[in-house]
Parts: structure tokens; C-alpha cells; sequence
């Protein structure tokens, strides 16, 4: 290949390149979903207080107390606040399909295009039993 024949292809993967990620871009664009999504995850409240503590021995006051209190009131400090109660079939239907992924068994197809890294899941908020519940969660 010549010199001149090198320049010519590289003037056309210059100019086509460009146009080609464009392209690509758009059609991703429209592909991915805008819709806004919730992120799921099981907590295990009792592996959380154990692991709670300092890579280097120093402990605030805060985590030795958290460590100390029994597994109930450990909780009930952790989800000051933060917590909804719900009480609806929908919801423990939900929860048991969270818990089911979580093990590596997700009840159906749909379930497993939700599985996040880390155990987490992402949910689009009008897939959520109570989809206006979210907007009051902190």
C-alpha cells in the first residue's frame, strides 16, 4: 500500500468515525430508558452491627454504642427516620422477590434484568407496588 492510498483510508475512517459514533449515540439515546429508577437492597442488620467498627482500632463513642445495644434497638437507631411502614400484600410480594434474587433464585425473567452489582437491585419506580411512596422516602 502506498503512501497516498494510506492517507486516503485514513481520511475516510477519519470522516466515517465521527459519523459513526453519532449515530451510535443517538440510537443509545432513544434506546435507554429516562425513566427514573429506585435501588433495592436486602440489609442484613445483624452482619451490619458486627462488621460495624474502624480499620484502626479507634472507635467513636457513636459506634461502640451502636455495637453494644441489643440487635432490635440497633435497628430501630439505624432506621430512625428513614423507615415507611406499608402494609400490603403487593409489598411482601415485592419483598419476597427482592429476597429471591438476592439469593441468586429471581422468581422470573423480568427479576434477573433487575440485579445490580453488589446485591443491589434497580427497580423503575412505576414497577414498585406504590410507586407515590417514593417521593416520601429520604
Amino acid at each position: 500500500m502506498s503512501t497516498a492510498q494510506r492517507g486516503n483510508t485514513r481520511e475516510i475512517w477519519r470522516r466515517v468515525l465521527p459519523v459513526a459514533l453519532v449515530l451510535a449515540a443517538v440510537v443509545t439515546a432513544f434506546v435507554v430508558t429516562h425513566e427514573p429508577l429506585a435501588r433495592v437492597e436486602v440489609v442484613d442488620f445483624t452482619q451490619e452491627q458486627q462488621d460495624l467498627g474502624s480499620f484502626y482500632g479507634l472507635w467513636t463513642d457513636e459506634q461502640k454504642a451502636l455495637k453494644a445495644m441489643p440487635l432490635a434497638d440497633y435497628i430501630v437507631s439505624v432506621t430512625a427516620g428513614k423507615t415507611t411502614v406499608v402494609d400490603t400484600a403487593p409489598w411482601a410480594t415485592f419483598a419476597h422477590g427482592v429476597s429471591l434474587s438476592q439469593e441468586g433464585n429471581p422468581p422470573d425473567r423480568t427479576w434477573r434484568r433487575r440485579i445490580g452489582e453488589y446485591g443491589s437491585m434497580y427497580v423503575r419506580q412505576r414497577d414498585l407496588p406504590s410507586p407515590d411512596l417514593v417521593a416520601g422516602l429520604p
